[in-house]
């Protein structure tokens, strides 16, 4: 029996985590798993940028739901990511942006709490992100992954690899893969320079932990500026570039996480790559 359920929170701190709680006004608290459900079929992810003005600034999200309500690992799920800038009067920093959008497939057990956290990434502090998490039960349309995990880091130069490494404001290292990968999904936000220039950004996969030698590279959203982002810059949010896949793992192993801005250097890309796990 469909039912849908929805918490947000500001996240005012890079690496800290929030607990998602509220409702407007009230403060309900964690999610109560209703007693007729069976599992979580989506989730939509909300990271809406309240910014400092005058400066260049960006961030990636992401949340955590835990708690004995699931009936399945915790899940680390990558949110919208973005980039803002512009003299605060004359920048063009406004927008209405939709939530990164999930299908899932969760177990749930009825009447038990599933906390949902918030996190706001980013080598710089853009001033907080207004979360939002909305989940629902047994929908119509039913995923393929039971648990998510994620990595980020940053990139400051062209056509470097960095591994990333942190999650949840911690150096987590490398994925340890304990099912298959059936999807994948890339961010990138991060602090800008002025241009023009432009870059794809790509995330690879390697490691033991794959069991099936690939080139894995999954490509990103991109990024381009102009010559004078100070004065006429923009706020951009956008959600993740989503692949469904099918990649056979090896339960001991691990899986690194390379990220790169590719061609020109566009500023600090903050990356972010979610897998999903069968």
């Amino acid at each position: 029996m469909y039912d849908i359920d929805f918490r947000e929170q500001d996240v005012t701190a890079l690496d800290t985590s929030t607990p998602l709680v509220d409702v407007g006004a009230d403060a309900p608290g964690p999610f109560i798993v209703p007693s007729h459900a069976k599992r979580i079929t989506e989730i939509l992810i909300h990271a809406i940028p309240d910014y400092t003005a005058d400066t260049l600034e960006g961030f990636t999200s992401a949340i955590r739901l835990a708690g004995p309500g699931l009936n399945a690992p915790e899940s680390w799920i990558p949110g919208p990511s973005g980039m803002v800038g512009g003299v605060a009067t004359t920048s063009g920093g406004l927008g209405i942006v939709k939530p990164m959008h999930y299908y899932c497939n969760i177990p749930v057990i009825g009447g038990q709490a599933i906390n949902a956290y918030g996190f706001m990434h980013g080598s710089a502090d853009p001033g907080s992100l207004r979360m939002t998490v909305s989940v629902v039960y047994d929908g119509p349309n039913v995923g393929r992954w039971r648990h998510m995990d994620y990595r980020e880091g940053d990139t400051a130069a062209a056509n470097t690899g960095v591994a990333l490494t942190g999650r949840g404001g911690v150096v987590e290292g490398d994925f340890r893969p304990g099912a298959p990968i059936v999807e994948v999904v890339v961010g990138v936000g991060g602090v800008p320079v002025a241009g023009p220039l432009a870059a794809p950004t790509i995330v690879q996969l390697t490691g033991s932990g794959l069991s099936i030698a690939g080139n894995y590279i999954f490509q990103g959203p991109g990024i381009y500026t102009q010559d004078d982002i100070t004065a006429s810059g923009d706020a951009k949010t956008c959600d993740l570039v989503k692949y469904e896949c099918d990649i056979a793992t090896k339960a001991q192993g691990f899986i690194r996480a390379t990220a790169q801005e590719i061609n020109d250097d566009v500023g600090t890309p903050s990356h972010i790559i979610g897998l999903g796990f069968a």
